[in-house]
């Protein structure tokens, strides 16, 4: 039986990123969004050995808990994942996350980065870049206050609510890696481990590239604006997810 991980996340995250990586890595498979709301995110190899197809959301759903075994039962690596955003299927999630056998590895990014990456992702309708993407037209965006509390609010209710699950059921394992870590050979090498992972190799090429190469100053409309906000929460763009949430809370919750 393989050793089974599922990387836990919000969109926006770099989790295709991740992904990738490993599945470059030799005796690894990471699938990607199994439970995906408008299609079946398996390669065409496993979906016929399920006998489904990338439409078939309604006869997954049916069952989820079979789907998912069954997912695990035909991939043949002894590592074996995929990802699942919080919203994607709420009898799924709950089992993943106290199940003790399953290896959750959590992936965060500073809530301003996946913020503004959503925002340009949706005006661009351009999700992922690749090495053989077409150059995106340039967009700019507008930081709406209240848009942003309720995501990030969203993205400390989920982590809050799987840290809660490690500190009550002892000996459930977790990984926590920040999208600033994914191409850093220590924190590469940490996760590597974690996950039993025999030979990690850390030149594997990744397809995917970062999206937004220009300074958020040229992106965002009112960025002045958002940066002055950012000042008064103790926040800044550029620090980690726990960094982020560590400042974040200090504020709103003085001692």
């Amino acid at each position: 039986m393989s050793r089974r991980f599922v990387i836990l996340c919000h969109p926006r995250t770099g989790s295709y990123l991740l992904t990738d990586i490993l599945n470059r890595q030799n005796g690894v498979i990471c699938h990607e969004e199994i439970f995906k709301r408008n299609r079946v995110e398996l390669e065409e190899q496993y979906l016929e050995k399920l006998g489904l197809t990338r439409n078939d959301m309604e006869k997954r759903d049916a069952d989820p808990l079979t789907y998912l075994e069954s997912v695990y039962s035909i991939s043949p690596d002894q590592v074996t994942g995929f990802k699942i955003f919080p919203f994607e299927n709420e009898q799924i999630l709950p089992r993943l996350i106290h199940d003790k056998n399953t290896r959750k590895v959590i992936l965060v990014r500073n809530p301003v980065q996946s913020h503004i990456s959503a925002l340009v992702a949706r005006e661009s309708g351009a999700w992922t870049k690749t090495h053989h993407s077409k150059p995106g037209k340039d967009v700019r965006v507008k930081f709406l206050r209240g848009d942003f509390f309720k995501r990030l609010n969203q993205k400390r209710r989920f982590f809050e609510r799987i840290m809660l699950v490690s500190k009550l059921e002892p000996g459930n394992p977790y990984h926590i890696i920040d999208y600033s870590e994914l191409k850093d050979p220590t924190h590469m090498q940490r996760l590597a481990d974690y996950l039993e992972i025999q030979s990690w190799n850390g030149d594997v090429i990744p397809k995917y590239n970062k999206q937004i190469t220009k300074p958020y100053a040229d992106v965002v409309e009112n960025w002045e604006e958002a940066l002055n906000m950012f000042a008064l929460l103790g926040v800044n763009e550029n620090s980690t997810f726990l960094d982020f949430m560590r400042s974040y809370n200090r504020v709103i919750y003085p001692d």
